[in-house]
């Protein structure tokens, strides 16, 4: 059996991770065949439930085994730690702390003690009492880090593919990450399924990823916006019409009208202010002068769109004059008001607009 401390504490905010490496640990032991494990399912919300997954988990560990000389006691998914009212009362403190004292006292021989968590208050005393008496290992989830939309969901699929044994075209990457979003679970089984569907012997492409990757929503208004607004009106009519297909509620052509209206209305904003030479667009980001502020949109809380947001429709704005910004926004508001009053199927009003806006390019 591998050589591991006596108790060890996975946690962090990457539940996928989380999950996937406490699976790993448990797996590396089970080569033993003297082995025998317990496993105590911690995903619980009432008091009573976190309570009696805990003191549970010590019966386990104080019980000597009747078949086997080694076991593994592990606690997954452990709510306990987290920052909820029933995760702080007296009850799950006294538990917790009665743990923490059979770790540190020493675990029986033979015992090994894995708890894993990814909904984790690190500010808790419990919690900074067990990582005190355990082996910690942190996974954090990659969308903590700065630009995940722009570089880190891309780079991530990368390593995925990478880690899959895949081999893949250079613009495979932004292609899943903008059908299906920045989601690390969701790209996780994406790139799952598109392995499995090229196989080892076969080399995945960008056609690859639209056939097989699930559109999200989100991601595919983002993606619908962007195909619009920069004319290719066959791309953006065959996303529309994979959009209906999956609207089955056909509640959608109201959020995708208040995505490109909003999204046209900043481009002509960014127009003007680029003419206006207020607002400048680099090779690493927009950059503009306090006098843009005044134009540009702000959120409930005051501030303005996120920078990569605005760098990346500056690099939209830049493909019309501002008198073609201002006949697509027109285009776009008539439009607007027409899915607004129900004069046509929403779907069928958004298909007009796309043709109304390639007659402009003409």
């Amino acid at each position: 059996m591998p050589k591991v401390a006596p108790a060890t504490l996975i946690l962090g905010s990457d539940e996928p991770g989380v999950k996937e490496r406490a699976a790993q640990f448990a797996a590396s032991m089970a080569s033993n065949p003297a082995l025998e494990t317990e496993i105590f399912d911690a995903w619980v919300e009432r008091r009573e439930e976190m309570e009696r997954s805990i003191r549970s988990a010590i019966a386990a560990i104080q019980t000597p085994s009747l078949f086997a000389s080694d076991r593994l006691v592990w606690i997954k998914n452990a709510t306990f730690l987290g920052d909820s009212t029933e995760a702080k009362s007296d009850d799950i403190q006294a538990a917790v702390a009665e743990l923490v004292s059979l770790i540190s006292s020493g675990l029986p021989e033979g015992v090994t003690l894995l708890i894993s968590a990814s909904e984790v208050d690190r500010r808790r005393t419990a919690t900074k009492q067990i990582e005190k008496a355990c082996a910690v290992e942190v996974l954090e989830s990659p969308t903590k880090s700065k630009d995940w939309d722009r570089h880190g969901a891309p780079d991530y699929v990368a390593q995925l593919l990478d880690a899959a044994g895949a081999s893949w075209s250079r613009d495979v990457p932004q292609a899943v990450v903008s059908r299906c979003g920045g989601d690390p679970r969701t790209l996780r089984s994406e790139v799952e399924k598109l392995a499995l569907y090229t196989g080892a012997n076969n080399r995945i492409s960008a056609a690859d990823a639209e056939i097989i990757v699930a559109m999200n929503p989100g991601a595919s208004h983002w993606t619908w916006c962007d195909a619009v607004l920069e004319g290719r009106t066959d791309e953006a009519l065959s996303l529309l019409r994979e959009l209906e297909f999956q609207d089955r509620r056909k509640d959608q052509p109201v959020p995708l009208m208040i995505a490109v209206a909003g999204r046209c209305q900043l481009a002509l904003i960014c127009r003007l202010l680029m003419d206006r030479k207020l607002l400048t667009l680099g090779q690493n980001g927009a950059r503009w002068d306090d006098e843009a502020l005044e134009f540009l949109p702000k959120n409930k809380d005051g501030k303005p769109p996120h920078p990569y947001y605005i760098f990346s429709v500056c690099k939209v704005a830049t493909r019309r004059p501002m008198a073609g910004w201002l006949a697509l926004f027109e285009v776009v508001y008539n439009n607007y008001s027409s899915v607004f009053r129900g004069d046509l199927d929403g779907y069928r009003q958004l298909e007009m607009m796309l043709l109304s806006i390639a007659t402009l390019d003409d």
